[in-house]
């Protein structure tokens, strides 16, 4: 397992070996030592601690994504979008448990918002910096698979087109796992994206609609017993 930080930064967690990669689970919620790993990769408590009860079409979803991940060789990406309340975020968290006991990938797993991603990269500027700019980068372009929710908080300033294009070059050339999640519909998360990036998510993966199913949060998960 990744040493622990000084910080409060999420570390990639590798994964571990499981001979029975690819299966799908009966159900999506992380085991106890999943939830533990789920934290240290920087994924939100209140999703890690909810047992994810969504509905028919949220579980379908869920399983659909897993299929195109576990079955991807070359790398894939994915877009997650639609409004809130639809169990976007959620859904990344059965994804990640899994992850972490698909194959031996020591890269790991690694959640992030997309401005906590520029936050933690422009600490690379100026002379109180401890690491350089390419060391930050190398935090998300590691992963196996990287979560970034958020995308529509983009201020979309040239640079940060910039690097977030750069960083998903760099996860499509050396084929990771990427999935993208927004409260966008459609036509602007392809319009914030770039046509680079939508490029070789069109390749790799596919973009999936959370306005196609109920409110997950008609539906409110019990929380694990934490004690």
């Amino acid at each position: 397992m990744t040493k622990s930080n000084k910080s409060d930064e999420p570390q990639s967690i590798p994964t571990t070996t499981n001979p029975e990669f690819g299966e799908r689970p009966t159900q999506w919620v992380p085991t106890k030592h999943q939830r533990a790993l789920l934290r240290a990769a920087g994924f939100p408590d209140r999703h890690i601690e909810s047992v994810p009860m969504g509905p028919p079409k949220w579980r379908s979803m869920v399983d659909t994504v897993h299929d195109v991940l576990v079955m991807s060789e070359y790398g894939a990406m994915i877009g997650i979008i639609g409004p809130r309340g639809t169990g976007k975020t959620q859904a990344a968290v059965a994804w990640g448990s899994q992850a972490l006991d698909y194959e031996n990938h020591e890269d790991g797993v690694l959640y992030t918002r997309v401005q906590d991603m520029f936050l933690r990269v422009r600490r690379a500027f100026g002379k109180d910096a401890t690491m350089s700019e390419e060391e930050a980068r190398n935090i998300y372009t590691r992963p196996h698979l990287l979560v970034v929710d958020e995308i529509q908080e983009r201020s979309r300033s040239d640079w940060e087109q910039l690097f977030f294009t750069n960083v998903l070059d760099h996860r499509y050339g050396r084929q990771k796992l990427t999935v993208m999640i927004g409260n966008l519909t459609c036509a602007v998360f392809m319009q914030q994206l770039g046509p680079s990036i939508i490029s070789r998510l069109t390749e790799t993966g596919r973009i999936f609609l959370a306005d196609e199913w109920e409110s997950f949060r008609d539906n409110p998960a019990p929380l694990f017993d934490t004690a």
